[in-house]
């Protein structure tokens, strides 16, 4: 039987597990939340649209991948105890940006039924710049299209290279009083979102979240998810810059988050062979990416090559600007990316993220 809400909010249980189902209902009750438990696919896509939060376990969301339903907001599996990496790889096809665990995890999900019950913020769109291969030019890329987009908006640049050593190097601001990825490790389900937008240092209208230099602990997913939704509410664009690992776990998840990919491809033949295996990993998880070409003085490739050989059209074509790695190295990466020879590519992009 139904149960029916107090609170507005629909939720949509898809479980053969009763034990699941149980947990789920005395979670609804404690908010008021109304639950639909199904467990046919006739169920399921019936009321995919229309459910405020839809819950999966395990088993139904790796059933469901098959069905490509499309990606929707309230999504979350839940992975009671099965493999929680495969429950991880389910979620990010599913466009699930998260994955907790039952029992363990109560308080996330009445987190997430009481969000769903509150106007919803606008929200900016999130990209997530991912290099085909180390030393592809990403973490410049970033920090070049957040700066072009903050010169007229408020903009997020959030750091998920924990080995990067810290994009605040980059734009000068290493030495600014806000916090950092140690001290929001613990972030969970609500993140109060004045409070993360004045809590991090600022140049203009650009916030930067950045990885410590003395702490290189992978990044939790539930941390990552709540600071790229709190940043989304709070900003006209998200860019996330992510590490050269697309097998790393919270690449997964910043994909499953974003709403366009940014595969940055120098123009060498290795970096190339690398990009095939990334980008058939990001379609994999249900995503298409942009492609920017980073073009050297010499190489024999041209964009169109490398369009050909991946099978995507390139998006915008960087050229070698020496002046922006001499910037980098004096924390002045940001004035130099506005004024240098790039500057138009990085607007080009912009448009592109907002036609995507």
């Amino acid at each position: 039987m139904d149960d029916v809400a107090r609170s507005g909010v629909s939720t949509l249980l898809v479980s053969a597990d009763p034990e699941i189902a149980a947990a789920v209902r005395r979670l609804c009750a404690v908010v008021g939340a109304g639950l639909v438990v199904a467990s046919d696919s006739v169920d399921v896509v019936r009321q995919w649209r229309q459910a405020d939060v839809i819950l999966l376990d395990a088993v139904a969301a790796e059933e469901l991948v098959a069905l490509r339903l499309p990606a929707r907001q309230g999504l979350l599996v839940l992975s009671g105890g099965a493999d929680p990496l495969n429950a991880w790889r389910c979620a990010a096809r599913l466009g699930a940006p998260r994955v907790l665990a039952l029992p363990g995890e109560e308080q996330a999900i009445v987190d997430q039924l009481v969000l769903a019950g509150r106007p919803q913020e606008p929200r900016g769109p999130v990209a997530a710049v991912l290099p085909a291969a180390p030393g592809a030019g990403a973490s410049v890329l970033a920090v070049g299209l957040a700066g072009a987009a903050a010169a007229d908006r408020d903009v997020s640049l959030v750091d998920l290279d924990v080995f990067g050593g810290g994009l605040d190097l980059l734009v000068g601001l290493e030495g600014a009083p806000g916090a950092r990825w140690s001290q929001l490790r613990g972030a969970d389900g609500l993140l109060d979102l004045d409070q993360l937008s004045a809590a991090l240092p600022r140049s203009g209208r650009l916030a930067i979240l950045s990885c410590d230099r003395d702490d290189a602990a992978p990044l939790p997913a539930e941390a990552v998810t709540a600071v790229a939704r709190a940043a989304a509410a709070t900003s006209d664009l998200v860019v996330v810059d992510l590490p050269p690992s697309p097998d790393c776990p919270v690449v997964d998840v910043a994909i499953a988050l974003a709403d366009r990919v940014v595969l940055v491809v120098p123009d060498d033949l290795r970096a190339v062979a690398a990009a095939t295996l990334v980008c058939r990993r990001v379609l994999g998880l249900g995503a298409e990416p942009l492609l920017v070409v980073r073009r050297r003085q010499r190489s024999r490739l041209r964009p169109a090559d490398i369009a050909g050989a991946l099978g995507l059209p390139v998006a915008v074509a960087l050229s070698t600007d020496r002046a922006l790695a001499e910037a980098a190295d004096r924390g002045d990466l940001l004035a130099a990316a506005r004024r240098g020879a790039n500057a138009g590519a990085y607007l080009e992009l912009l448009d592109a993220l907002r036609a995507a």
